[in-house]
């Protein structure tokens, strides 16, 4: 009955870290550094750090909110 739960729970956590993953997958695009660097001459860049740390170092051209 335990092993039962056991592998309950480990196929609980695998279905929602591949929910999770397919998840995130839509709601962002994952860019190399190459295609982020052309693709920032066409965009806004948005840094969501506190402002302290924005203002400490970000990317030229960056806004903080």
């Amino acid at each position: 009955m335990v092993t039962w739960v056991l592998w309950g729970l480990i196929i609980a956590m695998l279905a929602w870290m591949g929910y999770n993953y397919l998840r995130i997958r839509r709601a962002a695009k994952i860019v190399d550094n190459a295609e982020f660097e052309s693709l920032i001459r066409t965009g806004q860049l948005i840094d969501l750090r506190d402002p302290a740390d924005f203002h400490r170092k970000h990317i030229l051209g960056a806004r903080n909110i």
